[in-house]
């Protein structure tokens, strides 16, 4: 009976815990609507909610709070552009952990997460200047010229690889200090 028991305590403290920080997200990508300079960083702040999820419920607890999170900010949110931001790079938190088991430190990895940066912005931007055709974008790029388009892209990925670190610190330290600390059921 003991056993039962609690495999149904860890199912509802994975639903809790999704919920609570799915909740965080959405909160965090709601404000991001609201203030026009956290286009880039309330997405990039919603997803680091996620690391908990992965940490202690698994792979595929934090891709549906993923997925929710998606959704409710396409159909909530005030900014389409940080809603499909996140789609397209809130899942990283979920993903670094296989990445940097892969491959060793060095040239070869940050060549790699350099490439799966550009792609993911290139899709993300291809998704809203093409298919979507946001105006606000489409006039935003063409008032920047190619030039200026270019070193938006190269500061974009910059950016990216410098949240990248920040998530490894902000890993760590939640493995090493937060995590004894939160009652979650393992």
């Amino acid at each position: 009976m003991t056993g039962v028991a609690s495999v149904k305590r860890r199912a509802a403290a994975m639903a809790a815990y999704s919920g609570i920080f799915c909740g965080l997200s959405v909160c965090v990508m709601l404000l991001g609507g609201v203030i026009p300079v956290a286009t880039y960083a309330a997405p990039l702040l919603a997803s680091v909610f996620l690391v908990p999820l992965r940490d202690e419920f698994g792979r595929s607890c934090a891709w549906t709070c993923w997925g929710a999170v998606t959704l409710l900010a396409l159909l909530l949110g005030l900014d389409r552009e940080a809603a499909l931001f996140y789609a397209f790079t809130g899942f990283w938190p979920i993903v670094r952990e296989d990445v940097n088991a892969r491959l060793r430190p060095g040239p070869v990895r940050f060549l790699l997460k350099t490439g799966i940066f550009a792609l993911m912005i290139g899709a993300m931007y291809s998704l809203l200047c093409l298919v979507l055709r946001l105006d606000a974008v489409v006039s935003e790029f063409g008032e920047m010229g190619t030039v200026m388009t270019a070193a938006f892209f190269v500061l974009l990925c910059l950016c990216l690889h410098l949240y990248d670190l920040a998530l490894g610190l902000i890993v760590l330290r939640y493995r090493k200090k937060l995590r004894p600390k939160l009652p979650m059921i393992r």
